[in-house]
């Protein structure tokens, strides 16, 4: 009874195994691939972020509302651009949706935004 107890185990380890072999694990799986192109979104106060994603890896013209924060080079999906205090950082969760924070230091505030992709870009 024990040999068929113990036999049964190692049989059941060995599915479970063999199961979860091919699975893959949090932060594995296909690459997020950014999509070049226009991004529009909002942040936990409400203020409207927008910024363009270039076909060389750049971060263009971020804004948040009216203030420009500038540009930035994105590597490995993340980016940061910061201009008189004022600053912002965000990665690419899916390849057309961007999750990041911005936080104004003169000012003393900051908060979360969410933007996806809007429109592509428009290469001549």
């Amino acid at each position: 009874m024990k040999r068929l107890l113990t036999l049964t185990a190692v049989t059941a380890l060995a599915l479970i195994l063999t199961a979860t072999a091919g699975a893959t694990r949090p932060g594995e799986g296909p690459p997020v691939i950014p999509i070049p192109g226009h991004y529009e979104g909002r942040d936990t106060r409400h203020h409207h972020i927008r910024f363009y994603f270039n076909h060389h890896g750049h971060v263009t013209n971020f804004r948040v509302e009216h203030a420009d924060l500038g540009s930035a080079v994105v590597e490995s999906r993340r980016f940061h651009v910061c201009k008189d205090g004022f600053c912002a950082h965000g990665s690419w969760i899916e390849s057309h949706q961007v999750s990041g924070s911005w936080n104004n230091r003169p000012a003393g505030h900051g908060a979360l935004f969410s933007a996806h992709f809007v429109h592509p870009s428009h290469v001549g």
